[in-house]
């Protein structure tokens, strides 16, 4: 699982979003800052520039000091193709002076695969077409304060908690949060957690007596309860924690909706 090192700084930011209506997301206020524009305090100013600037920063890298996707075509070296972490570059509509701008994560067929921010008003990992790609860039030596060159700083793999850490928040703001639909054949269910499962996690059995009262407990399921179940039952049985981020977030996602034995022949199929 080896990335380099602003990448792992762009993972730890995954599912940071935009707050809508006057307020601001402060998370979205310290890229601007931290790429150099403090003076921009709102997060409905387009901020992948911003976002992609502060993971250089934080790994020790200048950016272009510049919010225009575009600057990135000037930044670093270029490179022939993609690189998992290479910065990569895209059109965003008919305008030749708009773009859009990420982190490389993968190809297929068709679409690449970006982490970025400002994808859907967030930090996400999203598809786009691989024919709005206008180029990768890779980072060349920097300086260090005393004006040395110096190499990038050394990658440093996330660990499997930080792996499971983003795969979870990511099925979680899937799930939503309680619902008791009568159509649902699954019944009342928290975060992805039926009451079913809920119940046999305590050791408890659902009758006329205890329903009302699981069902309540339900509603109000620890974050910890919520962790622990979904790592037992889906990050370790489906092995996600092998696989690089990327793949762990699809391969766990996969398996809380499809079942571990129903992720892997996806995953089987895929490959």
């Amino acid at each position: 699982m080896d990335q380099p090192a602003w990448l792992a700084a762009a993972w730890a930011e995954f599912g940071v979003r935009e707050i809508a209506g006057a307020k601001s997301e402060p998370r979205i206020r310290d890229y601007f800052a931290e790429a150099g524009h403090a003076n921009i305090t709102d997060d409905a100013t387009p901020w992948c520039a911003a976002f992609l600037g502060a993971m250089l920063k934080r790994a020790g890298l200048s950016g272009t000091g510049s919010l225009l996707a575009r600057s990135y075509l000037n930044w670093g070296a270029p490179i022939e193709s993609g690189k998992t972490g290479a910065i990569i570059v895209l059109t965003r509509g008919s305008d030749p002076g708009a773009g859009h701008v990420g982190f490389f994560l993968g190809a297929a067929r068709d679409r690449v695969f970006i982490l970025g921010g400002n994808q859907s008003d967030g930090v996400t990992v999203e598809a786009f077409d691989a024919s709005r790609v206008l180029g990768y860039r890779w980072p060349t030596a920097t300086q260090d304060e005393s004006g040395v060159i110096v190499s990038p700083p050394e990658a440093q793999a996330p660990s499997s908690d930080d792996a499971f850490a983003i795969a979870l928040a990511h099925v979680l703001k899937m799930e939503g949060g309680f619902t008791d639909d009568p159509h649902d054949p699954g019944g009342p269910t928290n975060r992805g957690i039926t009451l079913q499962v809920f119940a046999r996690w305590r050791g408890a059995t659902i009758d006329a007596t205890s329903r009302s009262r699981l069902v309540e407990d339900l509603k109000r399921i620890p974050d910890d309860t919520v962790r622990d179940i979904y790592r037992a039952r889906y990050w370790d049985p489906s092995l996600a924690r092998i696989f690089t981020p990327p793949l762990a977030v699809l391969h766990f996602d996969a398996g809380v909706n499809h079942g571990v034995n129903g992720a892997a022949r996806l995953l089987q199929t895929s490959l």
